[in-house]
C-alpha cells in the first residue's frame, strides 16, 4: 500500500477562487523533515547542467516554497524515485524543462549552485543524484525536485514557485505516528523530523555537515545572539553518544591574506564551540576548533553569492570507531 502525499498549492487562479492541488504518490515511509519559504522577488530554477563555469537559470518571479521529504526505503534508488514523481509530474500537465543524473548536471559545482535546504536535513550525494525542472502553464507555476540519498533512504527536495498568495500544506496519510507535522513557513528552515538521527547519519555516512545557518557579527568572529537548529541538532547527537568526538572547522572567503583568513576561520569555529559547551552544555573533551581560510572553498569566489557560501563552519567527526 502506498501513501498520497499531498501538496496544495494556492497558484496564480487562487486570486479567482479556484485552488490547485498537485498530488504525489510517495512510498508510506515518507515524512516531510523541514520546510521554508523565501522572501517575494526574484526566484531561480536551474534549466541547464553546470557548464562554462556557470549553471544556466531560469529567472522568475514569485514566492519559493521549499520541502525536504525523506522516503524511508533504503532498497528504491534515486532512478526509482524520480522516475516516479517524474511520470506524475507529466500525467499534471507538467512539461519536464531539465533533467540530469549527477555527473552530468555538473556533480560537485552544479550540486552547489543550488540553493539547498542544509544539511542534515538535505544532503546530497554526489555521486548519486537526480534533478530535474518542470513547468506547467495553465496555470503557470515552476516546480524542482532535487532527488538523492543516504544509507537508510532517498531524500526529495521540492521547489516551488507561487504568487503571493501561495500556501504550502502538506498531508500524509501515514499513520499518525510516522506523518510529519506541519509548521509555519518562515524564511529560515523549519525542522520538523528527529534531529539527532539525521546529524549521526550525515556524519557517519559523508563525515562531515556543514552549520549553515550560523551567523556572525560583520566584521566580527563572535557567533549572533539567536537559536540555531543546527547547533541544537549537533549538540543532542554529541550527549547522546559521549565516546564520538568532532572537529569544527572554520572557512572563510578568499578575501584578505591566507594567514589573517585561517586566524578568523579558527576564532569562528572556537565561538561555536563555547557557544556548544555554554548553552548546550556539551563536554569540552569531545570537541575541537580548527580552521582552513579559504583553503577548502565550496563555491566560487568570483561572486558575492559563491563567497557567502564558502564563509561556513562545518562540524567533522573524528572518531575512528
Amino acid at each position: 500500500m502506498r501513501s498520497l502525499v499531498t501538496f496544495t498549492f494556492g497558484l496564480s487562479a487562487l486570486c479567482a477562487g479556484a485552488v490547485q492541488s498537485q498530488v504525489l504518490e510517495f512510498p508510506p515511509s515518507a515524512v516531510l523533515v523541514a520546510q521554508r519559504s523565501a522572501e517575494g522577488g526574484p526566484a531561480k530554477f536551474a534549466v541547464g547542467p553546470f557548464s562554462e563555469e556557470k549553471v544556466e537559470f531560469r529567472t522568475v518571479e514569485g514566492i519559493r516554497h521549499s520541502q525536504v521529504w525523506k522516503v524511508r526505503e533504503p532498497s528504491l534508488s534515486t532512478g526509482q524515485i524520480a522516475a516516479s514523481l517524474g511520470d506524475q509530474l507529466t500525467g499534471k500537465g507538467y512539461e519536464i524543462l531539465f533533467s540530469c543524473i549527477d555527473d552530468d548536471c555538473g556533480g560537485y559545482d552544479f550540486r552547489y549552485e543550488l540553493d539547498l535546504v542544509p544539511e542534515p536535513a538535505m544532503h546530497v550525494d554526489l555521486g548519486d543524484f537526480r534533478f530535474l525542472t518542470a513547468w506547467r502553464s495553465e496555470p503557470e507555476d515552476y516546480l524542482s525536485l532535487m532527488i538523492s540519498r543516504t544509507a537508510t533512504g532517498g531524500l526529495v527536495q521540492l521547489d516551488f514557485l507561487g504568487d503571493e498568495h501561495s500556501v504550502v500544506v502538506p498531508v500524509t496519510a501515514a499513520t499518525p505516528q510516522e506523518a510529519a507535522s506541519p509548521v509555519a513557513t518562515e524564511a529560515s528552515v523549519q525542522v520538523v523530523a528527529a534531529p539527532a538521527d539525521d546529524v549521526e547519519e550525515a556524519l557517519t555516512s559523508v563525515g562531515r555537515m556543514s552549520l549553515d545557518d550560523l551567523t556572525f557579527a560583520t566584521g566580527s568572529s563572535d557567533l549572533s545572539e539567536g537559536q540555531y537548529a543546527s547547533l541544537a541538532r549537533l549538540a543532542a547527537y554529541l550527549m547522546s553518544n559521549p565516546d564520538k568526538t568532532v572537529a569544527l572547522v572554520g572557512h572563510t572567503d578568499s578575501e584578505g591574506s591566507i594567514a589573517g583568513n585561517i586566524a578568523l576561520s579558527k576564532r569562528r569555529a572556537s565561538s561555536v564551540l563555547e557557544r556548544l559547551v555554554s548553552v548546550y552544555g556539551v563536554p569540552r573533551r569531545q570537541m575541537e576548533a580548527e580552521g582552513v581560510g579559504y583553503l577548502s572553498p565550496r563555491a566560487s569566489n568570483l561572486t558575492n553569492e559563491g563567497r557567502l557560501k564558502n564563509r561556513r563552519v562545518e562540524v567533522i567527526l573524528t572518531s575512528t570507531q
